[in-house]
């Protein structure tokens, strides 16, 4: 998830918006819309984090966002899911089989590196 979108679902959620959070920040709000393109810069994570209470894991996108549910998609791009749920049952479980070989694919990646450290620590011994 992009750290940008996690701070708009935030503010959202507060009811609050850029221009308040530029405020808070003492930036321009033209500064936070060009987060969108540039990334949030990591010197304002630790303030934005105590502004939205969040943490700067979540805006980095390491952590699961507050308001996901266990299992849920820990994403709030609303977007994206409206326009998968506008698609044809085709098209869905088309999706649905190349995120599962994705997942798989990063699932095996893991594996393998987990493999890797383990045989490394028992050659050093």
């Amino acid at each position: 998830m992009r750290a940008m979108e996690l701070i708009d679902e935030a503010l959202h959620r507060k009811k609050r918006n850029r221009t308040w959070l530029a405020k808070q920040l003492g930036i321009g709000v033209a500064a936070i819309g060009q987060w969108d393109k540039r990334g949030v810069p990591a010197k304002q994570t630790k303030d934005i984090a105590r502004l939205l209470e969040l943490t700067r894991d979540q805006i980095e996108g390491d952590e699961a966002a507050p308001w996901a549910k266990d299992g849920s998609w820990p994403f709030p791009d609303a977007e994206l899911l409206t326009r998968i749920e506008r698609l044809t049952r085709d098209q869905k479980v088309e999706i649905q089989g190349k995120l599962r070989d994705v997942v798989k694919e990063y699932e095996n990646k893991s594996t393998k590196q987990s493999g890797e450290l383990g045989t490394l620590g028992r050659n050093q011994g």
